[in-house]
């Protein structure tokens, strides 16, 4: 049986007001990808869209597959057993599950919160015709010891049909509009950071190691990406002293 292959990224830790160039440049770039992924939609069981923008983001070298259930997979080196390093796609948000009489529309959850945040807030409704602008609809929650009713959108329509006409239909998503912003330094906020951050950092790995078996060197000719150093290993206590030989700067056994 073959060693698992492992990359490891070695990347140095230093105070926000000391980046180094090479730091700055990691930094503009996952902000970069962040930023677009961040500002795509995706509420769960509508995920498509999120997908898509991270297989356009992927560096050229990376081979990805979608499977029947939706997941994106990118696989690298071979052999066991397998690792698998997650990150979810979707973010939370409403579906549409009635229209009433008023033009306003009925939502269940997609995903657990706190839908008191969204009463009175912007809404976006995802059609295939593209978003259709809205406001969630304040409920009598304040100041009433009742469980308060579901949350309704208004996009304005005033009637069912004028709705419908718009191009609104049941099983549609919606969110409130979101937006990537830099604050100082290298912190930004905006919504959905769960988990376009986790898609970010499985994008932007940063890994300028890789570790095999030396037995397996033959198998790494012609498949290791621009960049990356293939080092052989026989022991676990060997890959270890190898990484803290490359941070220090010293020469290693490569295939």
């Amino acid at each position: 049986m073959r060693a698992v292959v492992a990359a490891a990224a070695l990347l140095s830790v230093l105070p926000p007001y000391r980046l180094s160039a090479q730091d700055s440049t990691r930094i503009a770039e996952a902000q970069s990808v962040l930023a677009q992924l961040v500002e795509t939609y995706g509420v769960s069981g509508t995920e498509g869209p999120v997908r898509e923008a991270v297989k356009r983001l992927l560096p050229s070298w990376a081979k990805s597959e979608t499977d029947t259930a939706g997941n994106l997979w990118v696989r690298v080196g071979q052999g066991s057993p397998v690792v698998v390093v997650i990150a979810h796609l979707d973010e939370i948000g409403f579906r549409v599950t009635g229209i009433r009489d008023d033009g306003t529309l009925e939502l269940e959850t997609r995903g657990g919160f706190i839908s008191s945040l969204f009463e009175g807030k912007p809404a976006l409704v995802h059609t295939d015709q593209g978003d259709i602008a809205g406001v969630f609809l304040p409920r009598d929650s304040g100041f009433t010891r009742h469980t308060p009713p579901p949350l309704r959108v208004d996009v304005g329509a005033g009637s069912r049909a004028k709705a419908m006409a718009r191009g609104v239909s049941l099983g549609q998503t919606v969110t409130m509009p979101k937006q990537y912003v830099r604050l100082s330094g290298t912190r930004a906020t905006g919504r959905s950071f769960d988990d376009r951050v986790g898609a970010t950092a499985q994008r932007n790995a940063g890994a300028t190691v890789f570790l095999t078996p030396a037995g397996n060197c033959p198998d790494t000719a012609g498949a290791i990406p621009a960049g990356l150093k293939v080092v052989k290993v026989s022991t676990l206590s060997q890959a270890i002293s190898d990484l803290e030989a490359l941070k220090a700067g010293k020469p290693v056994p490569s295939c």
